[in-house]
């Protein structure tokens, strides 16, 4: 290929990049995920925004709801999967994303009831996540309004550890439902519902940017696909 032709070439692979990013098909955008965070949802979503926008890349961060909101304000991350509620700022836009019933994971073995209360699960081994998270702010609020202060047997920053606890009975684990539905029809482990109901509420932060980035908005568009 001649110089000239190769220079017409380049020139044509940069206007086809200009306009891709544009139009938002293609980007990076960093996208903060807490602990909460399904792992069986975040795959799903990836791939949904593959096949709608696969020149977008996306880039996950595991991090806690109140430093994902800090980082946002810095322009560190553009997108974050938050716990709800979380502070008003100005720069930023909350958006209601998910409000997931929590249930309880315990061993085959366990004989357990229909539905788990805070008194039954108080007087056994059970795992929670870690001490700085929404999730472990929840359950501890739920033994407490029935009068109960436990202690977790074990807490845990991911869901994937805790389910392998009850798994291994060792002890059962609380996890949104959204978490453990690939476990029901596990031969090691049984899934109960809370009573009385706990629910884990979140959102989705991102920051009010003039002009629009549209890659963002497309991860945007996704996410929303996953509301519930």
């Amino acid at each position: 290929m001649s110089q000239g032709r190769k220079l017409l070439a380049a020139s044509d692979e940069l206007i086809d990049l200009v306009q891709r990013r544009a139009t938002g098909r293609e980007g990076l955008v960093k996208v903060g995920v807490s602990a909460g965070v399904s792992t069986r949802l975040l795959p799903l979503m990836l791939e949904a925004l593959t096949q709608r926008s696969p020149g977008v890349e996306v880039k996950l961060e595991a991090v806690g709801s109140a430093e994902a909101m800090l980082r946002l304000k810095a322009a560190t991350l553009d997108i974050a999967i938050v716990a709800s509620p979380q502070p008003a700022v100005a720069t930023l836009r909350l958006i209601p994303w998910r409000n997931d019933p929590m249930v309880v994971l315990l061993p085959s073995s366990w004989d357990a009831p229909e539905r788990v209360t805070p008194e039954w699960l108080a007087g056994r081994r059970w795992a929670s996540f870690a001490p700085a998270t929404q999730m472990h702010g929840l359950i501890a609020a739920w033994f407490g309004q029935a009068g109960f202060n436990p202690r977790p047997f074990l807490t845990l920053s991911y869901p994937g550890a805790l389910k392998s606890l009850a798994a291994a009975s060792q002890s059962a684990a609380i996890l949104p439902l959204e978490e453990v539905k690939d476990q029901r029809n596990a031969p090691d482990v049984q899934i109960r519902h809370l009573s009385p109901p706990l629910m884990r509420p979140m959102a989705i932060a991102h920051r009010c940017l003039q002009p629009p980035n549209l890659a963002v908005d497309n991860v945007l568009s996704v996410l929303a696909d996953f509301a519930s």
